[in-house]
């Protein structure tokens, strides 16, 4: 979005950072909200809009706006522009939902049940249009008991992770992805929904809880609408080097759906020891969208006691990322995977690194962080 006096858009971008800029939740207001609010966020947005644009997160929320503005009725060249991306969008997210529907009955056969994520869920159930909601893979999770055995049926029908899934990484992380022989198409094995909530039965109320789902016509399931919302936002919240908006408008849908239970939401919220996390971003939902949140919900969020480790991780995802990168981030998870334990080795932190980053050893460590960092540094520099 160039311009001598234009928005303050994605260029003052801190790295990692997830919160919109001004000119996105510009963007998504225009997309997002409806009648005089979006024709008012339009009319400011349009001298700046270049649907060319290559920053490709902001560029992800193109079709939804298109759908809007053509919902809306707006007469503007440029609305046919955002359809073409959207057409071009459904296409793409069509060879994704075939993939996926292989995916997903390979599990099937096999009896392993599973539970579809984030976009996955949303297109077929909220959205009902192919083309509005971009989608670079397929989340699918399966009981953390069934994880090797899910990735042993997946590699012989032409799924694979490389390098190699190791027993170590199951125990540590959440999910891996999985690109299907021949093509570029992935999915995204989950053994546990949250990459905060890796121990032992962390899962267990999110199935008891979960809903059917069809998903092009194999019958899985996805989670209850209040996990969903917060999983939304604990994602959405997620420092990472290309952050996803698009938590914004799923969060929406499934808050104006409704039948949200609201105590299990802050239930969860503090189970998982995510309060602060979700509280900022709901919050952000209803001062920018007006979204159906009780205000005695943000009340009760706020009012919850949060522990040392809550707050560092909250802190190191809203500053800017600077040589350490994502290594705050590790060693926050690391610290919660720990926890009850006492940390007795100095190798701990390099061993979970280690299977993480899926190296043969604990000397590829080192060359592996500083590899990063200084692919962090080119970065800046513009190199």
């Amino acid at each position: 979005m160039p311009g001598e006096g234009a928005p303050p858009g994605v260029a003052g971008r801190v790295a990692g950072g997830y919160w919109p800029s001004a000119a996105q939740t510009l963007m998504l207001r225009a997309a997002l909200l409806s009648d005089t609010e979006a024709i008012e966020a339009w009319r400011a947005l349009r001298p700046w809009l270049d649907v060319d644009m290559d920053d490709r997160v902001t560029r992800r929320l193109l079709p939804l706006l298109g759908a809007n503005l053509r919902r809306l009725g707006v007469d503007d060249p440029l609305v046919a522009r955002l359809d073409a991306i959207r057409r071009d969008t459904a296409a793409a997210n069509r060879r994704l939902f075939d993939a996926g529907h292989r995916f997903l009955t390979t599990l099937a056969e096999t009896g392993i049940p599973t539970l579809v994520l984030k976009g996955g869920a949303l297109v077929p159930g909220r959205y009902r249009d192919l083309g509005s909601r971009p989608m670079s893979d397929l989340d699918v999770v399966v009981p953390t008991r069934e994880a090797a055995a899910a990735l042993q049926v997946l590699e012989r029908a032409g799924w694979s992770a490389r390098p190699p899934v190791t027993p170590a990484f199951i125990r540590m992380q959440h999910a891996v992805d999985l690109q299907e022989r021949g093509s570029a198409l992935k999915c995204d094995l989950h053994w546990h929904v949250y990459w905060e909530c890796c121990q032992l039965g962390a899962d267990d109320d999110l199935w008891d809880a979960s809903v059917p789902l069809d998903f092009e016509g194999v019958a899985t399931r996805t989670l209850g609408p209040a996990d969903q919302l917060l999983h939304l936002c604990v994602h959405g919240s997620r420092r990472a080097r290309r952050p996803s908006l698009l938590w914004v408008p799923d969060a929406l849908l499934v808050l104006r759906a409704g039948g949200i239970d609201w105590t299990r939401l802050v239930a969860e919220a503090r189970r998982r020891r995510v309060v602060l996390r979700v509280a900022a971003m709901l919050a952000y939902l209803v001062r920018n969208f007006a979204a159906p949140v009780p205000g005695e919900v943000l009340g009760r969020l706020e009012a919850l006691p949060v522990g040392w480790l809550e707050g560092l991780e909250y802190r190191v995802g809203n500053r800017p990322q600077g040589l350490l990168g994502e290594l705050p981030s590790y060693w926050c998870n690391y610290r919660r995977l720990r926890e009850g334990r006492a940390i007795t080795s100095p190798l701990g932190f390099p061993r979970y690194l280690q299977q993480t980053w899926r190296l043969r050893s604990l000397r590829e460590v080192v060359a592996g962080a500083l590899t990063r960092a200084g692919k962090r540094v080119r970065e800046r520099l513009g190199v």
